[in-house]
């Protein structure tokens, strides 16, 4: 959906809000859906709207999200030695607010393609190791594992009630019960899981390092890639950031050489076999909060989606807790 008429580009909400920040910034000629969230549009491009009449991203999003990017926008990323995209501003409206950003694109990231896992080992290693220092630990959510240890209780209470809902099928039923009864394996691992942990690095992280929350810009020699997307973003482990959701069971999804090359300056003990062990630990958080998110509909009449999901994802939880490097003796 485009609109297009002067009265109409006028009349929208994103474009009054951009408006609102400064009313000599541009009228965008053009405005487009980039995305929606259960039927609700979040985010537009308006298009002529920015410099030298480039395209801006306007995103809606509860105040507490909003609040989190605009400091990651505004106050950390201009103090790191990375890409990202360019920041115009916030303004809040009501239990929502707006961010404005430039238009990166919409070419995603292929892990499949040499080049990009190196840029992106680079820049992900560039971002964990040129935070610690400038970003203070109190000023983020805590993504440490304190804050894994609450999406599995989380999760697990949302398996536990949805194994009770009297819609599940036969088959539906059995799905819950797997991942249920793998929840109860991490959890008596947890222990293990702890002591694996202690003194892993903790700096700034992502939080949702993935394909669709990574642009790319430019060509093959002049490559930039630009993370969006940070309302998971906090202070914590990096190992969540280094692991696959998706792909190849426990494979790294950034370049493992790239990444320690660039960690190494602020770690000197990185190495390859730490940066793997760390990938198969982060394969299991990430794993907990895939699965705390999709348990929260299990509640409802309708299942299909969720249990899907649940479904999808019990192969994966098994290959993960199988690698999971605390089962193979204390770590090196």
């Amino acid at each position: 959906m485009t609109t297009g008429q002067a009265g109409d580009v006028l009349a929208h909400p994103g474009v009054r809000a951009w408006l609102t920040i400064d009313s000599r910034q541009r009228v965008p000629a053009l405005v487009e859906v980039v995305k929606g969230l259960k039927g609700r549009r979040t985010v537009w491009r308006l298009a002529g709207a920015g410099p030298g009449g480039s395209a801006v991203i306007a995103k809606r999003c509860p105040r507490a999200t909003a609040a989190l990017e605009r400091q990651v926008y505004e106050r950390v990323l201009p103090r790191l030695p990375v890409s990202a995209p360019g920041y115009y501003g916030y303004l809040e409206d009501g239990d929502f607010a707006w961010i404005f950003l430039e238009d990166v694109g919409r070419e995603r990231i292929a892990f499949t393609d040499d080049a990009q896992r190196r840029l992106a080992g680079r820049w992900l290693g560039t971002l964990h190791a040129a935070a610690v220092g400038v970003v203070a630990p109190g000023d983020l959510p805590d993504r440490g594992l304190a804050h894994y240890r609450r999406l599995l209780a989380a999760g697990r209470a949302s398996v536990e009630a949805g194994r009770h809902n009297p819609a599940l099928t036969p088959a539906q039923r059995r799905v819950v019960e797997a991942v249920l009864g793998w929840l109860d394996a991490v959890e008596g691992e947890w222990g293990a899981l702890e002591q694996f942990c202690g003194g892993l690095p903790e700096t700034l992280v992502h939080g949702d390092f993935r394909p669709r929350n990574l642009l790319v810009l430019g060509g093959r020699t002049k490559m930039r890639l630009c993370p969006i997307d940070w309302e998971l973003a906090g202070w914590g482990l990096v190992a969540p950031d280094l692991a696959p959701l998706r792909g190849p069971a426990l494979e790294p999804q950034v370049d493992p050489a790239a990444y320690v090359s660039v960690a190494r300056q602020r770690w000197p003990d990185a190495d390859l076999a730490g940066f793997r062990e760390q990938v198969t630990a982060g394969s299991v958080l990430r794993w907990l909060a895939a699965v705390e998110w999709a348990a929260q509909s299990l509640a409802h009449p309708s299942l299909v989606k969720p249990v899907g999901y649940l479904n999808e994802y019990v192969p994966e939880l098994l290959l993960a807790l199988a690698g999971a490097p605390w089962r193979r003796g204390p770590r090196r």
